[in-house]
């Protein structure tokens, strides 16, 4: 399967966290969206809004919005049920939270944080409250439960984990949330995070150039 991505971002990197924990092999085709490569003729044929990650199947159907492809990934190869529980009140527990990750928590860390990484400058406090109000209710999910959806490691967490690296990385105050940023493992995240810092570190001097 081919995975049309950027590793600065976010949805991309929980894409290649899930492949690689379930052991996916996926060709990687990254995109440079700077010089518009996502806005090509030929990617807007495989996908019309031109949104990365965009994920192929052996098939030929493509699939984006990252918790979408999450799911795919998870219901086709995750037969044991580790990441993606088989009881459909639990199930729906994990949906529940990858549309708040989607409509809510990402929506809004990539609102105020997301100028800020490419050098547009900081939203207001308005903006900054709204990431706060989301982190809250993060809390609250891992209050109740060692990880986001539960007491087990599922495909929320994957969506999740790269939102709040996002603000975490721009030194957001993390001191109210509890253990699970800290003690969450995944395979190949430290890697991961480090390739996004760099390409992030590569943009910026490249701004300034």
């Amino acid at each position: 399967m081919d995975l049309y991505y950027t590793i600065v971002s976010p949805p991309s990197r929980s894409v290649l966290l899930l492949a690689k924990h379930l052991g996916v092999d996926l060709i990687l085709k990254n995109l440079n969206l700077a010089a518009g490569e996502h806005l090509t003729d030929h990617f807007r044929s495989i996908n019309p809004q031109h949104l990365i990650p965009t994920l192929v199947t052996e098939e030929g159907v493509p699939i984006w919005e990252a918790n979408a492809i999450l799911v795919y990934l998870a219901e086709r190869f995750d037969h044991d049920g580790q990441v993606y529980p088989s009881d459909l009140a639990k199930r729906g527990v994990v949906q529940q939270r990858l549309c708040f990750d989607l409509g809510t928590l990402y929506k809004n860390i990539r609102a105020y944080y997301g100028p800020i990484a490419t050098g547009r400058g900081t939203p207001g406090e308005d903006v900054r409250r709204l990431v706060d109000e989301s982190l809250g209710v993060l809390e609250g999910f891992l209050t109740a439960g060692k990880f986001v959806a539960g007491d087990t490691l599922t495909v929320a967490d994957f969506a999740v984990i790269t939102s709040v690296t996002v603000a975490s990385t721009l030194k957001h105050d993390f001191s109210n949330l509890p253990v699970w940023l800290c003690e969450i493992t995944m395979k190949g995240y430290g890697e991961i995070c480090q390739q996004a810092f760099t390409a992030w570190k590569a943009q910026v001097e490249a701004r300034k150039a």
